[in-house]
């Protein structure tokens, strides 16, 4: 008599293992498991209908490594030399260009090393179908700063996105709202002094 399945099985990134593939091999394992029912196996992706960039398609993500086992991240660098001269927000360009793949989305945020240096990065969102450059926002909080290309300054912390309906409009290359306009409702300067009515 055979030996009963276990009620579990333990998937683990290797150390050199990109997240992207990592997480095809966890879906693997779901959908091989005796445990669950086809309508279980099947939720996780319910709703979402395909994009430009295909659900089990490689990215630059599979180009990238955390850098520790237990990194939640992958960090990015940037392209070129830039020299900060004021504390406007700059677009960065970086080494990285879109789709991630894998049909997973990421948050791009500063790296604590950065905050350090007097940096900000505003923190952004990258869709899942974006195919251009991933630029990183960045203000200098006391210019001007020289960042030197190849300098890890920002990171993609990625997840798969549970939008379960959207619109149809076409993914292009372009970021920073190029799928809608900007809406600002309402801006003021704000400073110490009262209102004068």
């Amino acid at each position: 008599m055979g030996k009963p399945a276990p009620p579990y099985v333990k998937i683990v990134q290797g150390p050199t293992e990109s997240y992207s593939l990592f997480l095809d091999r966890l879906r693997e394992a779901i959908e091989r498991s005796p445990n669950l029912t086809p309508d279980a196996k099947e939720r996780p992706s319910e709703g979402r209908d395909e994009t430009s960039a295909s659900t089990r398609s490689p990215g630059c993500l599979d180009r990238l490594t955390g850098a520790t086992r237990g990194s939640a991240g992958v960090d990015l660098a940037t392209a070129t030399d830039v020299t900060l001269q004021d504390d406007k927000v700059q677009v960065i360009s970086t080494t990285v260009d879109g789709p991630l793949g894998h049909g997973l989305s990421a948050l791009l945020i500063g790296r604590s090393s950065t905050s350090k240096q007097g940096l900000f990065v505003l923190p952004g969102l990258i869709d899942a179908d974006y195919t251009g450059n991933i630029g990183i926002m960045i203000r200098a909080l006391y210019p001007p700063v020289n960042i030197a290309a190849g300098t890890r300054i920002a990171q993609l912390i990625p997840f798969k996105g549970c939008v379960p309906k959207t619109a149809a409009v076409q993914r292009g290359p372009h970021g920073f709202g190029s799928t809608g306009s900007a809406q600002v409702a309402f801006a003021m300067e704000l400073n110490s002094q009262r209102m004068k009515n």
